[in-house]
């Protein structure tokens, strides 16, 4: 029981040191496409700033994941992404 209390004490401290962490629209973008990554030549590429070597295929994955998760309600607030789509666009 003493391992499960500890565990859940040191999960409660890393949430909430990510909680503070503050990330923006362009960040996230880069993460959803390196996550959306399907083989290591469309990495390199992101990795070189290559966006024009990347498929339009990949491109709308990127945009429609991105999409998809800012369009919860929550995300709609002036705390969290309102903005997003302007900087998806660019």
């Amino acid at each position: 029981m003493g391992i499960s209390n500890q565990f859940a004490i040191e999960l409660q401290e890393v949430f909430n040191h990510w909680s503070k962490i503050q990330i923006n629209d362009h960040l996230v973008k880069r993460l959803v496409q390196i996550a959306m990554a399907p083989n290591k030549e469309t990495l390199r590429y992101l990795e070189d700033h290559q966006q024009e070597q990347l498929s339009t295929m990949y491109n709308n994955v990127v945009s429609n994941v991105m999409e998809y998760a800012f369009s919860s309600p929550t995300q709609q607030d002036q705390s969290t992404g309102e903005h997003y789509m302007v900087h998806i666009m660019r």
